[in-house]
């Protein structure tokens, strides 16, 4: 009769067990559906990548894409020196996206519609929404000049100073802009409004320290979006839009961390805090 596992000595069931994990590291696996058939769009700006049966859907990204890029080129003062790739999902219930400019500029987008109770239910047009608020990223992050520009020109694409920015300014970007370059967008939500005005007559709206520190308390993970946007869209309705390319440029070209407000400061004369 075999002995089982527990009667092998301990030096013959640890062998035992890393023969098995051994065999097992070895079966070929595979991330997704492995049936999945990717294809590709390719437009003067973007490259975006979907898999059947979302051909419409990716025509329809390349076109609000295009659009986009039309829009807020000129309001970010910058035009990527190589096309975006932008990648088509909809393997999720959520509408919502993520984009990244190293070692390249991608896009993903997860192409399903916000529900009712979404802060992003009050849309003209919610893919173009979706696209530009990623799309604004994607300008903002890959405003990169000077030193760090130089840098990638010679190491490759690793350095891009306006990525480590507090994140109430760069959701707060884009989300501003999403509402700026269309006749929806979270400024002007009644969700997102609402979540603002129950802060402020309570008597306890998040200062300066709590919007940069990613506070654990109400509303949590959307105060970078719902701070951040508010409060730059006061600075920018008061300073001009220009101020924006301005900020961008002067923190992207820096290769001195942190110094957010002296990017500031130098776009409008006054510091954030």
């Amino acid at each position: 009769m075999a002995p089982t596992l527990l009667q092998l000595s301990a030096v013959t069931r640890v062998r035992f067990i890393a023969l098995v994990l051994l065999f097992v590291a070895a079966v070929p696996a595979w991330a997704g559906d492995g049936t999945q058939k990717w294809k590709s769009l390719e437009t003067e700006h973007f490259v975006v990548h979907y898999y059947e049966p979302l051909l419409d859907v990716g025509r329809r990204v390349a076109s609000v894409a295009e659009r986009s890029h039309t829009v807020l080129a000129p309001v970010l003062g910058h035009e990527p020196e190589e096309k975006t790739h932008i990648v088509v999902n909809d393997m999720t219930d959520g509408a919502n996206g993520f984009a990244n400019v190293l070692p390249r500029n991608r896009i993903t987008l997860f192409v399903t519609a916000p529900s009712g109770l979404s802060v992003l239910n009050d849309h003209d047009d919610w893919l173009y929404g979706l696209t530009a608020h990623e799309y604004t990223h994607i300008l903002h992050l890959d405003s990169i000049g000077g030193l760090p520009y130089w840098y990638n020109k010679v190491f490759g694409k690793t350095w891009a100073p306006n990525q480590i920015q507090p994140r109430w300014i760069i959701e707060g970007i884009a989300t501003h802009e999403e509402s700026k370059r269309s006749s929806s967008g979270r400024t002007r939500s009644a969700l997102f409004d609402m979540e603002m005005r129950i802060a402020v007559l309570a008597g306890k709206p998040l200062d300066l320290d709590n919007m940069s520190s990613g506070p654990r308390g109400w509303p949590h993970g959307t105060t970078p979006y719902l701070y951040g946007s508010h409060f730059l869209k006061y600075v920018f309705d008061r300073y001009g839009e220009d101020r924006l390319r301005a900020m961008s440029w002067s923190y992207g070209a820096n290769p001195i961390p942190y110094g957010i407000n002296h990017a500031i400061g130098e776009a409008t004369g006054r510091r954030f805090d």
